[in-house]
């Protein structure tokens, strides 16, 4: 599974609404950003609304918070005080746990470190280790993708996910299904209910004290196809999460104004092109400025980048949700209501099979990549000339007043 795919889920909150409407964003998260250490207790904020904390530093969680948000950071993030509700972590260090929570969502590229209880369902990708400390108690499932997963404390739910190592080292009352390579367990070590492990190790082992372990060895091609498919399930589930968002905070009215505003698919593309070629131009502008060491040219350069990226990860979603509104604005003619959830799935589906194949595969996305810019230039564009006609109706009663 592809770092970038996993990292889709990270933007849900922060760019999915934020590259479809920037004034409406802003009325529905509370944003803040900055470049000092960021400790939750000396922001003002009532944190009640959903929110997002960009942060060029360290990030400390001293203060409960009960509100879905997103905390994104450079450097570590830290939680020391309880946590209700859903909140996802991104840092390019180590994310500790230290106080309860109940839905935590963790992406780093360090290690991540529990040492207090979670309610309900975890999920955690890293490349580096997962410790589960001895003081940890995760009382629904662990599901995990890790290069190493150490297991120090109690868990009662399930573990799911995939990781190379696996370390046993107290007592797991849920179900263990996982793929791996290796599997060490310590004395005392229990599994209470059944444990199934993929691998291709043919000499992997549990020892009977353990529990009853059925593993499945099967040949590194195998191995392939079913990460293969595990990885077109992952992206099309994250797509429709970030779809179903837009649903629920996007009312469903303005996406299907919008869907009629965009169906001269021959504009929109020229729209693509043009952005596309700027976002070129820009980079290429960039690095001239760069080697002449200015800070317009490190801006620059960032910024061309940090699009591509955004529009890479979220080029089917955006495409997708306009080839749903099309097709429900097509269907209305006809009185017919189809399934937005399932027409969704259906396209997000098609989209990552037909990307997978070779050469093809590369066109189709370098096509979807067009088509998705040109779909937010031409909202952007359309926004922009709505304000000057606004002002220039302004301009026209001030003058005749």
């Amino acid at each position: 599974m592809t770092k970038n795919r996993i990292g889709m889920i990270l933007v849900i909150l922060m760019f999915s609404i934020l590259t479809f409407n920037v004034t409406f964003a802003a009325e529905i998260f509370d944003n803040k950003s900055t470049s000092e250490v960021y400790k939750v207790s000396e922001d003002d904020s009532s944190f009640d609304l959903p929110f997002i904390r960009v942060v060029d530093n360290r990030i400390e969680v001293d203060k409960s918070i009960s509100q879905v948000g997103l905390f994104m950071s450079t450097n570590s993030i830290e939680v020391t005080e309880p946590l209700e509700g859903v909140q996802v972590f991104y840092g390019n260090d180590t994310v500790r746990l230290n106080a309860s929570t109940q839905y935590p969502v963790i992406f780093t590229t360090g290690n991540v470190v529990i040492n207090g209880e979670i309610e309900n369902t975890t999920f955690i990708y890293c490349n580096g280790t997962i410790t589960v400390g001895e003081d940890a108690n995760i009382k629904g499932n662990l599901i995990c993708y890790s290069p190493k997963l150490e297991i120090n404390g109690q868990i009662d739910g399930n573990i799911l996910g995939n990781v190379t190592t696996l370390d046993i080292n107290n007592t797991i009352k849920g179900k263990v299904r996982m793929q791996v390579q290796q599997v060490n367990c310590l004395e005392g070590a229990v599994v209470e209910n059944e444990m199934q492990f993929t691998t291709t190790n043919a000499d992997l082992s549990i020892p009977e004290s353990v529990g009853t372990a059925t593993i499945d060895v099967i040949s590194g091609n195998d191995m392939q196809i079913g990460q293969y498919f595990l990885e077109i399930l992952i992206a099309t589930i994250g797509n429709i999460v970030i779809f179903l968002l837009l649903l629920i905070l996007v009312k469903g009215e303005r996406l299907e104004r919008v869907a009629q505003n965009l169906t001269n698919g021959r504009k929109v593309l020229k729209n693509g092109i043009s952005a596309y070629i700027g976002l070129i131009i820009s980079i290429c502008f960039g690095i001239v400025l760069l080697a002449l060491l200015t800070k317009l040219g490190v801006a620059l350069l960032i910024f061309a980048i940090a699009v591509m990226i955004i529009f890479t990860l979220l080029k089917n979603v955006i495409f997708g949700v306009f080839i749903v509104e099309l097709v429900k604005t097509r269907y209305a003619k006809q009185e017919i209501k189809p399934n937005n959830v399932l027409t969704a799935i259906i396209v997000f589906l098609i989209l990552e099979l037909l990307e997978t194949i070779p050469y093809v595969g590369e066109l189709i996305k370098f096509i979807v990549f067009i088509f998705s810019l040109g779909i937010i230039y031409s909202l952007l564009k359309r926004d922009s000339e709505k304000v000057e006609v606004v002002k220039e109706d302004k301009q026209e009663v001030i003058e005749a007043k």
